[in-house]
């Protein structure tokens, strides 16, 4: 399996992160704990964990914002499960999330992404974009007028 380092470069930033735990009866009677870790940086959603239950896989990956058409979520029998449908018809599933957090977790994932999207190329936010903006106006490089434009571009109005 990747470390974390071979699958996040320099240049991304970390904008959500979230480690659930399912648990389960094991066969002495013992409780069982799989925990998965879901992290969002500026460029792609990362997963880690156990994929089934009986017979746990250890799972992970990365995919690419630009590759997510929609991210679901439904509540199992013994937790929750993330489906992540990918625009060229692949389905990825991320099993044992705790039942209790599958929707939130959802919902945290997508506004994060969203975030992210939004996002100019190389991980600077709108508000980075708009202060170089600033710097290039007030020392006469643009003018307030380009200024203004490329600020309403950036704040998406």
């Amino acid at each position: 399996m990747a470390s974390l380092g071979d699958v996040v470069t320099a240049s991304e930033k970390l904008l959500f992160a979230v480690t659930t735990s399912s648990s389960y009866r094991g066969r002495d009677d013992d409780t069982q704990y799989i925990n998965t870790t879901i992290m969002v940086t500026n460029e792609k959603l990362i997963y880690t964990g156990i994929q089934g239950l009986l017979f746990g896989t250890p799972i992970a990956g990365s995919i690419q914002f630009n590759e997510i058409k929609e991210i679901l979520h439904i509540k199992g029998p013994f937790g929750g499960i993330i489906l992540i449908e990918t625009t060229d018809g692949q389905n990825f599933k991320i099993d044992c999330v705790a039942k209790k957090e599958v929707e939130s977790v959802t919902a945290d994932l997508q506004a994060a992404i969203e975030q992210a999207k939004s996002m100019p190329k190389g991980g600077t936010s709108p508000a980075d974009e708009i202060f170089k903006y600033k710097q290039l106006l007030d020392a006469g490089v643009i003018s307030q007028a380009e200024f203004d434009a490329k600020k309403k571009q950036l704040l998406g109005l």
